[in-house]
């Protein structure tokens, strides 16, 4: 909903929309360019590398999740219009904070994730037209409520793992005769097997340390930065 559905549904505003709230071909390149130039310097974690506005029909749900929380605050910086940059940020922020992990962390702020949220439904016919609000943008107002009734992040109860599933369900059709007679029988093999079982919980991501420019800083427990200069012939790094 918040990542295919909205975010994917104010870019094509920005980029192709109506024409008081699409930006200029200067402004689309001008944030295309920035992206080109993160390109090779995202950290490794991410799975994919920041493309152009140009191919946003192209652009899979996790870049669109990479530019709502990470590359779009930093790409729509003095280009949007201030109020429309505020109108992004208030979902961003909103997001990382029922994104958080730390259940005390995100509790604290929760309430202020909602203000958020009511916020950047409320204001966005203003900006980009009447037409705009349709269900997966009203549907934002209450993300926070199962946030709160779960008391977990959105990660942990967000419908991913069961669309990466899916794509394995898939792969067990070889041909368009019985599909569903064929899934039974893979899915029955796999099982009688016990191996491959897979699991509807998120996976922990990995984390990924070198030398390299895109892999060497780090954010430690008292809020100072770390940099890896070297690797050590024991593993250690210093």
């Amino acid at each position: 909903m918040v990542i295919l559905g909205v975010v994917r549904r104010l870019l094509t505003f920005l980029t192709r929309g109506p024409k008081h709230c699409r930006l200029s071909l200067r402004q689309r390149d001008e944030i295309s360019h920035k992206l080109h130039e993160l390109r090779g310097k995202m950290p490794s974690e991410f799975a994919w590398q920041p493309r152009s506005l140009n191919e946003l029909d192209r652009w899979k749900a996790t870049e669109l999740r990479q530019f709502l929380l990470y590359t779009g605050p930093v790409v729509l910086k003095n280009v949007l219009p201030p109020g429309r940059y505020k109108h992004f940020l208030s979902l961003t922020v909103a997001l990382s904070i029922m994104l958080e992990p730390d259940d005390r962390t995100r509790n604290a702020y929760l309430q202020f994730a909602q203000e958020l949220i009511k916020h950047f439904v409320t204001s966005s016919a203003a900006l980009y037209g009447r037409c705009f609000p349709v269900y997966n943008v009203h549907g934002l107002v209450h993300l926070h409520e199962d946030v709160r009734h779960f008391n977990r992040s959105l990660n942990e109860i967000s419908c991913f793992p069961f669309e990466n599933y899916l794509q394995k369900i898939k792969k067990c059709v070889r041909s368009g005769k019985s599909p569903l007679e064929q899934v039974t029988r893979r899915l029955s093999e796999i099982d009688h097997a016990g191996v491959n079982k897979s699991e509807t919980q998120p996976d922990k991501q990995p984390v990924f340390v070198s030398v390299k420019e895109k892999d060497c800083c780090f954010l430690l427990k008292d809020d100072r930065y770390a940099f890896i200069r070297e690797k050590n012939a024991d593993g250690t790094f210093v």
